[in-house]
């Protein structure tokens, strides 16, 4: 066994390490940040915010009864079974209309706190969703949120899993209907890792960026943001617009702003930074 192949092999026991916890830390999610000690009251506050914003996006389906259409006796063929069982699995396998779409993972860090969502659930929909609604209140429904950070897929944390990920993740955004160049910045983040760098993971990143659209790379104001959130041993991406009009995902700092053009709107004085 190589090196690398042995290093990967270590990483890859620490993101099975973190499953054994409880609930496997994977996206699709939302990464949390909070004041210190504030971590299960910024769970249960934000979890009533996305989940009520969650019903007005994807409403529930109520779920339709399995037809039982087997008959009795000899009657009941091999394809009839077959199909029987098709509805049957597929039934087990959808969202049950009481079942948590969002639920918390357990991270034993200060100030971070990890959200998973099922499906239909949008990571990055949902966290523009809330902050649509606060631009259009005026004010946040949560008080110890700080920042949010979606992510839409998750991987191992190394080089190559990362890199694999990206292109999964980059590719149907920056080719979409219809195609057009966009303006974009790769921002990294990195807790509990030394193993990895921004320096050695934006190049390699920026590589998984389709070439054919003339798509740039732009510092001050992008239009899109790859967000890469590094945990420990698990790595998780996500594509995001209107990262630096919402100030960043900061929802203190975006409910600060409003209520100082708020005021200076009121006062005729031009609005601060």
């Amino acid at each position: 066994m190589s090196q690398n192949t042995a290093k990967r092999e270590k990483t890859k026991n620490r993101y099975r390490a973190l499953a054994r916890k409880g609930d496997r830390l994977e996206g699709p999610g939302i990464w949390v940040t909070c004041p210190m000690g504030k971590e299960k009251q910024v769970i249960g506050e934000l979890y009533d915010v996305l989940d009520s914003l969650a019903e007005e996006l994807w409403p529930r389906d109520p779920g339709v009864p399995i037809k039982d259409d087997a008959q009795s006796g000899d009657d009941t063929d091999e394809e009839d079974f077959e199909k029987a069982l098709a509805n049957e699995l597929s039934a087990i396998k959808k969202p049950k209309a009481n079942e948590r779409r969002l639920k918390n993972v357990f991270i034993d860090t200060k100030c971070l706190a990890f959200l998973s969502c099922k499906p239909p659930l949008d990571s990055v929909r949902l966290t523009l969703a809330y902050f649509e609604e606060i631009e259009k209140t005026g004010r946040a429904r949560t008080r110890n949120v700080l920042r949010l950070s979606p992510v839409i897929a998750t991987c191992v944390a190394n080089p190559t899993e990362i890199v694999s990920l990206a292109r999964r993740v980059l590719k149907p955004v920056f080719e979409a209907s219809p195609p057009r160049p966009h303006r974009y910045k790769i921002q990294t983040r990195i807790r509990n890792n030394t193993k990895l760098s921004s320096a050695d993971l934006v190049p390699e990143i920026a590589k998984c960026v389709p070439t054919e659209l003339g798509h740039v790379v732009d510092l001050q104001n992008p239009e899109m943001v790859v967000l890469v959130e590094i945990y420990q041993a698990v790595c998780g991406i996500s594509v995001v617009p209107d990262w630096l009009k919402y100030k960043r995902f900061s929802v203190v700092e975006y409910a600060q702003s409003l209520n100082r053009a708020e005021q200076t709107k009121d006062t005729g004085q031009v609005p601060g930074p």
